[in-house]
């Protein structure tokens, strides 16, 4: 009797275990959906303080073909108060976090040309830029990020084309201490001016010496055709042969940058000890 009844609790105790094992036995892997994911073009929207959202990702997502189409809805609302303080307060929402977002949003409020954006566009462009000693392969860092938002800010700045916002973009391009950021300024108040000889007579009274360079770029859009422009880009070059980029692989040895990495504690790889 007592060998039966110790089998039985064998059986149950062997059956509960096989039981046990089978729950925690993990799913299997999600498998590859078949189907292509589609995904749908934002449609077109006017631009109103509801459809903010929805209109800066259809601006996001537009082509060549559209842009005419999104400069004449923002035209429509290029005085509403209530469409300005949207698009400021999705910006400042997330500001650095996304800069592909930030910097589109900023463009919006630039083409709106609302004059009441520019004392908070002057906020944006005189942003503290932070020193950073290190920088990340290939990456930006948050001094780099700050300098591209200021540098989208004076260009929607510049596009106000009213005295006082010439005024405040002349005052970037002669103070601010970002080059990138005075170089912005210098493109965005020639482009408003029609790139004339005369309006670059009367900046360079006023440019820092490194910053006289940037009256001889050439504009596409101002040329009759591209051998024309062409032209003229060689012509920069060969007054200016600093600026021209070398291909990879052609940088002489003289200009090549020695690998400076520095190692405080060599590595080692861990020792394993063969068991006897």
């Amino acid at each position: 009797m007592k060998t039966f009844q110790m089998l039985l609790l064998v059986g149950l105790l062997v059956g509960c275990t096989k039981k046990q094992t089978e729950t925690e036995k993990p799913p299997d892997p999600p498998r590859q959906s078949t189907n292509p994911t589609v995904i749908a073009k934002p449609k077109p929207v006017d631009l109103t303080p509801i459809n903010v959202d929805a209109f800066i990702k259809w601006a996001s997502a537009s082509g060549l073909d559209e842009r005419e189409k999104i400069r004449e809805e923002i035209k429509k609302s290029s005085q509403n108060s209530e469409v300005l303080k949207a698009l400021i307060d999705r910006f400042e929402k997330v500001d650095t976090l996304d800069l592909s977002y930030s910097l589109v949003v900023l463009s919006l409020i630039g083409e709106l040309q609302n004059p009441s954006s520019q004392k908070w566009l002057e906020k944006q462009i005189n942003r503290p830029i932070p020193t950073v000693k290190e920088t990340p392969h290939g990456g930006l860092n948050s001094g780099d990020v700050i300098e591209m938002i200021s540098s989208k800010a004076v260009e929607s700045l510049a596009y106000l084309k009213t005295n006082e916002s010439d005024r405040a973009t002349l005052n970037v391009i002669v103070k601010h201490p970002s080059k990138a950021v005075r170089a912005a300024a210098i493109d965005a108040y020639l482009f408003n001016h029609g790139d004339t000889d005369d309006i670059k007579a009367k900046l360079k009274q006023s440019l820092r010496k490194e910053d006289l360079i940037y009256l001889d770029r050439v504009r596409f859009l101002r040329e009759k055709d591209a051998k024309t422009f062409n032209a003229k880009v060689d012509q920069f070059y060969e007054q200016h042969p600093n600026e021209k980029a070398e291909a990879p692989g052609e940088g002489t040895e003289k200009r090549t940058r020695p690998d400076t990495t520095k190692f405080v504690k060599p590595i080692t790889p861990p020792k394993f000890e063969r068991k006897q």
